[in-house]
């Protein structure tokens, strides 16, 4: 009887109990980070990345929007300084509640092995929230990349690779929410029933041993 007691109250509080706020982030903040003094490897990584990033954009500038972008790139770079800690902070937050999460179902599946319980739609539950939320984690950490290019970038001298490198920014934003709703929809529809329906099948067994 006391095994019972015990896994229902660990269904009970939620294995998601402390971890809802996190769950239900849709975007990694809006983009990136004050410039700063960077040595020559940084600068020369980060002049690699624009590279990358201008090589992938197909986007037209003219001539006028780079004289534009040219003139206010700079007070852009400023006025979204704390971008970049705010999206690092969201990737180790992340990284704690997915670990706590796997925690708690690991510590559910080995108390439910001692009972009449199959664990193995849980276990197969747990490793596909695993294999979601580590894309969540790396999406984040290439969106935070492209956050930190932005901001490091000379982007007066090219205003072209500014433009797509922000446009990269905001594109591996979109992946970060759509990873972080990957998620949110697996525990709503398979994992959080699937917990009801063990938590329902617990309390019968409990039930069914009270009155033997």
């Amino acid at each position: 009887m006391k095994k019972f007691l015990i896994i229902l109250s660990i269904l009970g509080v939620g294995v998601f109990g402390f971890n809802a706020g996190v769950l239900a982030q849709d975007n990694a903040e809006d983009l990136p980070t004050e410039t700063n003094t960077v040595d020559s490897d940084r600068r020369q990584k980060v002049q690699d990345k624009v590279n990358e990033y201008k090589e992938n954009f197909r986007e037209f500038i003219s001539e006028a929007e780079k004289t534009r972008i040219a003139g206010v790139c700079r007070a852009a770079q400023t006025k979204v300084s704390t971008v970049q800690t705010r999206v690092n902070e969201a990737i180790t937050n992340r990284q704690s509640a997915y670990a706590d999460i796997d925690s708690r179902l690991n510590t559910l599946i080995q108390k439910l092995s001692l009972t009449a319980v199959d664990t193995a739609a849980l276990e197969t539950n747990l490793r596909e929230l695993n294999s979601r939320t580590s894309e969540v984690i790396a999406s984040l950490d290439v969106y935070s990349e492209a956050v930190g290019v932005l901001a490091d970038m000379d982007c007066e001298s090219d205003p072209e690779a500014f433009k797509a490198t922000l446009e990269q920014a905001r594109s591996y934003r979109q992946t970060v929410a759509n990873n972080s709703k990957s998620v949110r929809d697996f525990v709503t529809d398979s994992l959080k029933p699937l917990l009801e329906s063990i938590k329902a099948e617990l309390t019968g067994q409990r039930d069914q041993s009270g009155e033997e």
